[in-house]
C-alpha cells in the first residue's frame, strides 16, 4: 500500500499496535497482557474498517506473545540472554510502529505473509 493511501488516523492505528510491545515489556512478570490486549483491542476496532491497520495489528498481536513465550524459555535455559531478546524485540517493535506511522508497509518475517491478506 502506498502512503498517498493511508491516512494520518491508519498509520497512527497502525504504530500504536506495534508500539505496544513497550507495554507488553513492562508487564512482562504478568506474561506481557497489557501490550497483548492493546493490539487485540485495535484489531477489533479496525478489523472492518482499515484492512490495513488490522492487519498490522495481527502481526503484532502474534509477535508479542511469541516474545514473551521466547523470553521466559531462553530466561529458563540460558539466563541473562533473555535480555538480548527483550532488546531485539523492543528494538523490532519500534522500528516496525515507525515504519507503519511513516506510511510503509511492514511484515514481520514469516508472520506477515502467513497473516497479511493479499491486496493490503
Amino acid at each position: 500500500m502506498k502512503q498517498g493511501e493511508l491516512t494520518a488516523d491508519e498509520r497512527r492505528w497502525a504504530m500504536f499496535a506495534h508500539g505496544s510491545v513497550v507495554l507488553t515489556l513492562i508487564t512482562l512478570p504478568l506474561l506481557g497482557t497489557l501490550g497483548v490486549l492493546a493490539t487485540l483491542f485495535i484489531w477489533l476496532l479496525k478489523r472492518n474498517r482499515s484492512p490495513y491497520v488490522a492487519a498490522q495489528a495481527l502481526q503484532a498481536f502474534i509477535f508479542q506473545p511469541v516474545v514473551v513465550v521466547l523470553t521466559f524459555l531462553i530466561a529458563y535455559t540460558a539466563g541473562s540472554l533473555a535480555i538480548l531478546v527483550l532488546i531485539g524485540a523492543l528494538t523490532y517493535g519500534l522500528y516496525a510502529a515507525y515504519s507503519c506511522y511513516h506510511g510503509r508497509d511492514f511484515k514481520y518475517p514469516v508472520l506477515g505473509k502467513l497473516l497479511t491478506p493479499r491486496g493490503v
